[in-house]
């Protein structure tokens, strides 16, 4: 097999140098300090597999072959296997595709994919992914979507022994080292640069694709000269407990994250402490090596038989709120939610807590009461930056969140803030009206005593429409750092702004233009970009936006 190559293009090299750890291999380390939100470097995809540059009738036979591969390696499994270990799942569409965006491209591209990317020893591949890989290119050579013959050449040139050899590389650097380019796995691409970032599940830089599909790479925090840069390959599991990012990862990336998080203290699986009511007792480990720390507040010791009754517990309420979220329209009745918010009640920093509050979010809003939706959202932003306190796109959508359901208090229409078809399902519940239900926010929050010191936005005396204004703008804020002014939702989200002001009769706020302003403090009220996105065409732009918000069945939770 080849040598790996580390070398890094101009542009980059001015800012990283290469540099080898005794565990971790090739990292990066940044040559000069970032500011926050800077950008640090970007490049264009070295392999781009795209499901719009095929057919859709090969993306259905790619589907197809999947599923076969993997029906086939669940017969002929060992029944006593590792269920974590099984491989043939890795082979997804994605995957086949980057395989065959590989045979089509040019042979400088094959060259530069197997000598820029690290090779997996075939040892740390989990059981059964090369059989069902070979599997998989069978019936795509018997489809004629790949031909080994042609691959001899290469094969020959950088000493594989044979094609299949050649694609078992490309196969494992894909797995272990593709970025997804959009939320629904229909673009991937491989990036040379960003391969030799090390992961970690507190990460000091984010990444993300613009939208002419180059990787861009921005700093978290502050980042040192000197210092490693490191990225995730996690997503909204960055916000789960250490065995949950661990599992992720090694189904993912076959490997088990030793960063500093995770080789740390751990950090969302708290409970209120039964002793005092008031401290945190956190679990640490699991089954027979479970065990809990003192009480934060109290310092009561917890005996090891506790902590497995705690782990017990722990895992009851996963299932339970993982059956709910699974069949959200069927089960998601009011009294299955008030159980789970009591139960919430007897956790602290604990990541099943933000999801609960995450699911009664979506109640509330479906019912339209929206000064409990703001509850909701507030309390697990507040739990959600206890455990990740590091700005990011999921902290800046829930912060949204916030902020739709203040407009709502105020009597924003919803379709100035929701996405078009939520609305439709608002007006099949509700009818036509869709004014604000429910209690008002100081009544709401006397369920919520946890929101009294959790975020500054809390404490203020007004829920005005300038509130409201000031809540979408710290969302913009977060959005301009974490992504630059490239972000397309951005755009959308000053439409929306513009016509949530209108709707209020207040003066739009002026947008930073940079991360530097987003950066630099309050923005001022007045005349800005967002005033021009008033008025008609800015209700329609409102309709269309892109939300994160779960898609549910409305009639079903009435």
């Amino acid at each position: 097999m080849p040598r790996k190559e580390t070398r890094l293009p101009a542009d980059v090299a001015q800012v990283l140098r290469v540099a080898n750890h005794e565990t971790k291999g090739d990292v990066a380390i940044a040559k000069r300090s970032f500011a926050m939100g800077e950008l640090i470097f970007q490049e264009e995809p070295l392999l781009l597999a795209d499901s719009d540059a095929v057919p859709s009738e090969t993306i259905e036979i790619l589907d197809g072959i999947c599923r076969l591969v993997v029906l086939q390696h669940a017969i002929s499994r060992d029944p006593s296997g590792n269920e974590s270990e099984d491989g043939a799942s890795s082979v997804s569409t994605t995957l086949l595709l980057a395989l065959l965006a590989f045979v089509k491209s040019s042979q400088f591209t094959q060259e530069s994919v197997l000598t820029r990317f690290f090779i997996p020893e075939k040892e740390s591949v989990a059981a059964g992914f090369l059989e069902a890989l070979h599997q998989a290119v069978k019936h795509m050579c018997e489809r004629s979507l790949i031909s080994l013959p042609e691959l001899a050449p290469l094969a020959a040139k950088l000493d594989f022994n044979g094609p299949m050899e050649v694609l078992d590389a490309v196969a494992m650097i894909a797995h272990c080292n593709i970025f997804a380019v959009s939320d629904d796995g229909s673009c991937a691409a491989l990036c040379p640069s960003a391969a030799l970032l090390a992961h970690s599940c507190l990460p000091n830089a984010n990444w993300h694709f613009s939208s002419s599909t180059r990787f861009q790479l921005r700093a978290a925090r502050d980042i040192r000269a000197g210092e490693e840069v490191e990225h995730s390959y996690l997503q909204r599991e960055r916000w789960c407990a250490r065995p949950h990012r661990r599992r992720a990862l090694r189904a993912s990336k076959w490997m088990l994250c030793a960063c500093d998080r995770c080789n740390g203290r751990e950090d969302a699986r708290g409970f209120l402490c039964a002793r005092c009511s008031v401290g945190t007792v956190s679990l640490e480990g699991s089954e027979d090596a479970v065990r809990a720390q003192p009480c934060s507040k109290c310092q009561a010791q917890i005996s090891g038989a506790d902590a497995r009754k705690m782990e017990t517990a722990e895992s009851n309420l996963e299932a339970e709120v993982q059956r709910v979220d699974d069949n959200f329209g069927q089960l998601a009745t009011e009294p299955t939610m008030a159980k789970l918010e009591a139960t919430a009640r007897t956790l602290t920093q604990h990541w099943l807590k933000a999801r609960i509050y995450g699911m009664l979010f979506e109640v509330h809003k479906a019912r339209l009461e929206w000064a409990e939706a703001e509850c909701c959202a507030r309390a697990r932003h507040a739990v959600a930056s206890a455990i990740f306190p590091l700005c990011s796109s999921v902290g800046a959508w829930q912060r949204e969140d916030i902020a739709d359901a203040m407009a709502g208090s105020n009597a924003v229409p919803p379709a100035l803030f929701l996405p078009e078809d939520y609305v439709q399902g608002l007006q099949q519940m509700h009818g036509s009206n869709l004014r604000p239900r429910g209690s008002s926010y100081e009544e709401a929050r006397q369920r919520f005593p946890e929101l009294a010191a959790s975020d500054r936005a809390d404490q203020a005396s007004t829920r005005d429409g300038r509130a409201v204004l000031q809540e979408y703008l710290q969302v913009y804020r977060e959005l301009l750092t974490v992504y630059g002014n490239e972000h397309a939702h951005l755009e959308q989200l000053a439409a929306k702004i513009g016509a949530v002001a209108a709707s209020l009769r207040e003066p739009c706020p002026q947008f930073p233009q940079s991360v530097a302003q987003a950066l630099g403090g309050k923005a001022s009220v007045g005349k800005g970009r967002g005033e021009r996105a008033s008025g008609s065409r800015c209700e329609d732009e409102a309709k269309r936006q892109a939300s994160a918000s779960k898609k549910i069945d409305l009639e079903e939770l009435d």
